[in-house]
């Protein structure tokens, strides 16, 4: 039963490890104008000897291909490449690259990109998938006011983190994967028009709003890597939408988390063990 409960704390780190894109060092910066045009500024970077060693312990836990796991690791070099980035923007009506440098650096065995786009709205640069995750919101709020919001971990993640359970696991996670993510960081600066009503970020000296997580703050608390701002300004010009990805929603199936066959599955298993061990199930898991 310890086993499939410990188990069931791994997709998180799987999905926390994948960056929700293979990022193990991201940096973003988006500026928003009043029109609702603006820019996007992303740097990432992998190394890819830890990205090798990730894998090979996330396939030897899940099983692997063919094995009833994973096939593989949620980072790839491909989520490095720039060829990729270039794709995406392509692809969206409203996009505009107007910068695009490849960091390949052979001697520290890291690689990754910088990448500046330019967009004509904010749903463009959803749906070109620029901001990996599982929802991108932007909607009207009380006194004129607008929320723009990124969720890149899913309820059902952050719901797992919660509990006595999680916590007991916590030390394990982080032992597990620790030495191999130090560097794993995820900052993030918001340039928004006007005055900033509320957030879950902290506004640096010149008032922009700024996130930084690291692989402990995201294991501990999933909710970190989501982003949150409601502001206002005089002439917004702003068009509201909802865009869903299933991007997350794959990753933690993939490593085992979410849907009913899954939680059959579990359950089954976790029968056995008890009758065999001639212990009781307790009630309500």
């Amino acid at each position: 039963m310890r086993r499939i409960r410990t188990l069931a704390m791994l997709p998180l780190a799987v999905l926390i490890l994948g960056g929700l894109g293979g990022c193990f060092e991201m940096e973003e910066t988006l500026v928003l104008r009043k029109d609702g045009t603006g820019t996007m500024t992303v740097k990432a970077v992998i190394d890819l000897k830890k990205v090798e060693q990730v894998k090979q312990m996330l396939e030897g836990m899940f099983g692997g291909e063919g094995g009833g796991g994973m096939e593989g690791a949620p980072v790839s070099e491909e989520d490095f490449d720039l060829k990729k980035v270039k794709e995406q923007v392509e692809k969206v009506e409203g996009l505009k690259l107007l910068k695009a440098e490849e960091i390949n650096d052979a001697e520290a065995g890291k690689r990754g990109f910088l990448a500046v786009v330019e967009f004509k709205n904010l749903e463009a640069l959803a749906k070109a998938g620029l901001w990996e995750g599982d929802r991108v919101l932007l909607q009207p709020a009380e006194d004129g006011a607008w929320t723009l919001e990124v969720r890149r971990v899913p309820q059902e993640a952050i719901d797992q983190a919660s509990g006595d359970e999680a916590a007991q696991m916590m030390p394990m996670i982080e032992g597990m994967f620790g030495p191999l993510v130090e560097g794993l960081k995820m900052s993030s600066t918001w340039v928004l028009p006007g005055t900033v009503v509320k957030s879950n970020g902290k506004a640096d000296a010149e008032g922009h709003i700024v996130w930084s997580s690291g692989f402990k703050d995201m294991l501990s608390n999933p909710g970190s890597m989501n982003r949150l701002v409601t502001f206002k300004a005089e002439g917004l010009d702003l068009k509201a939408f909802e865009h869903k990805s299933d991007a997350a929603e794959k990753a933690l199936e993939g490593a085992g988390m979410g849907g009913a066959d899954d939680d059959d599955a579990d359950e089954a298993e976790e029968a056995e063990e008890t009758e065999e061990e001639e212990v009781p199930v307790p009630s309500g898991r």
